[in-house]
């Protein structure tokens, strides 16, 4: 349905917007197949492309669908053209589902004030209505799965736009209405269910599946597939790449999949990106082994893992285990339990590792520190796999003179780094502090002077212990040193 008015950039949802710039950006491609990822939200496009349906130079294309009549009618239409087998990348968009039995009176009753918005919304419960009840969202993807004979990566957003919440916050004013909401739970389990059996029925055998916003509630659902089923999907993809996004701690229902991750994990043997996480705000506090169950995969070649409390033993074993080919390593937001240290986990990528070349370790901390900080009130944002994967090129913070440039704000956006300078950013006088209580005395090392001065040369002669770790907090400008420090033992191999 068309606004009245005209329509603004600001109108259109955050996924949208993030698909247009990914159209203007061309990402490198590695002629020896790596997938090291620079970004986890968008796939490789080209940067030459013609026509609504982003046909790229090469006659690949990247379909994008959203879940609605009209979505499911335009991809009908693709496959009847038989133009779909120059599909590669597949972007499955959907929006939460209408729960509740107070929509169409609250439709109804706000028709009068806000007609554009209730015409908007009346005609999206229409569509959610009848593609439910008709089936006809699984039927339409099984069919163009079929006609995607050349598909590499499906992609599973959660749209959400502006009508969306305008008409809650309408919902909200309501004192009358009381059973209307938005829920992603139902409409992610019906888009991972569809996608299922569209993948399951289709000739794809070597296909990447991201899922940045999927919800935990949906995943628990798993448990009801048969083993044969989830193995059978498992030995389909080369990539997981997944973010459980939740306002509640999730470990409790992570916990009850552990046995479904083990059937999937154990028969997904061609993975080479893994990628699992959970919000920074709210960390998994699960075993890591919980989830990957002592498996070694043969092609991994990425491994991340983010939002999670673990030992530092968690991490040195699974590292260990991809010693010889793990090219890529992300920790972001994971916290080091009590009795653990980073110079232990730094010591082993530093030395074991045989072909690291990037390491992410962006807002990692030690779990007391986090506590500390939730306990006191301050905010920590949930994070993402889809927000924080800024391409970072590790020569942009090297001087012409071979010196660490000061890091300034990383990958972070900025909103990410307002909030993270208060929690991050240790005073001097809280640093005395901790120095005091802990009688554990923080050192610069080379006669004081600043690890960010220090030329990569001179910071390769440190060994872990003289990285500044004091097993209370990591401070922000250790990350990127820390990370510069493990990556360049390969390099001047």
């Amino acid at each position: 349905m068309m606004m009245s008015e005209p329509g603004r950039i600001n109108y259109l949802a955050d996924e949208l917007l993030g698909l247009i710039l990914s159209f203007l950006i061309a990402d490198a491609e590695f002629p020896d197949g790596r997938e090291i990822l620079q970004d986890y939200a968008f796939p490789p496009y080209n940067n030459k492309r013609n026509g609504t349906n982003a046909v790229a130079s090469r006659g690949e294309r990247t379909d994008l669908d959203r879940f609605s009549a009209e979505g499911f009618r335009r991809l009908n239409e693709l496959v009847d053209m038989q133009q779909a087998h120059h599909t590669r990348y597949f972007t499955y968009m959907v929006r939460p589902y209408y729960q509740g039995r107070d929509w169409e009176r609250f439709l109804a009753e706000i028709a009068r004030d806000y007609p554009t918005l209730s015409e908007i919304h009346t005609a999206r419960l229409a569509d959610q209505t009848s593609l439910v009840k008709n089936a006809r969202d699984i039927l339409s993807l099984k069919r163009a799965l079929v006609a995607f004979t050349s598909l590499q990566q499906i992609k599973l957003l959660r749209l959400q736009d502006r009508a969306d919440e305008d008409i809650m916050e309408r919902a909200r004013r309501f004192v009358s209405v009381r059973d209307v909401k938005l829920d992603w739970e139902p409409a992610c389990s019906r888009a991972i269910e569809g996608l299922a059996l569209a993948l399951m029925g289709s000739s794809c055998q070597s296909v990447r599946f991201l899922g940045p916003q999927l919800s935990p509630e949906a995943a628990l659902k798993l448990l009801n597939a048969p083993r044969v089923t989830m193995s059978a999907l498992g030995e389909r993809l080369t990539c997981l790449d997944i973010y459980f996004h939740s306002a509640s701690d999730v470990t409790a229902l992570m916990s009850k999949l552990s046995t479904t991750f083990k059937d999937f994990f154990q028969a997904a043997r061609n993975l080479v990106t893994i990628n699992v996480g959970f919000p920074a705000d709210r960390p998994l506090n699960l075993h890591l082994e919980d989830v990957f169950h002592h498996i070694h995969w043969p092609r991994l070649r990425s491994l991340g893992i983010q939002g999670w409390r673990l030992h530092s033993s968690e991490i040195s074993a699974i590292a260990r285990r991809h010693q010889s080919q793990l090219r890529e390593l992300r920790l972001p937001y994971v916290y080091l339990l009590d009795g653990s240290r980073w110079r232990d986990v730094l010591s082993i990528l530093h030395d074991d590792m045989e072909r690291l070349e990037k390491l992410n370790l962006q807002h990692i901390n030690y779990a007391s520190h986090f506590n500390t900080e939730i306990m006191n009130g301050i905010e920590i944002p949930p994070g993402s796999t889809t927000d924080e994967d800024e391409q970072r090129d590790e020569d942009d913070d090297t001087n012409p003179n071979g010196e660490l440039e000061p890091s300034q704000s990383d990958t972070d956006s900025s909103s990410i780094a307002s909030i993270h300078d208060s929690q991050s950013e240790i005073s001097s006088e809280t640093e005395e502090s901790y120095r005091q209580q802990h009688r554990y005395p923080y050192r610069h090392h080379h006669h004081q002077r600043d690890l960010q001065t220090l030329s990569e040369q001179e910071l390769s002669m440190l060994t872990a212990n003289d990285l500044g770790d004091n097993g209370i907090y990591v401070k922000r400008e250790h990350w990127h040193i820390w990370e510069k420090w493990v990556v360049i033992s390969r390099r001047r191999l």
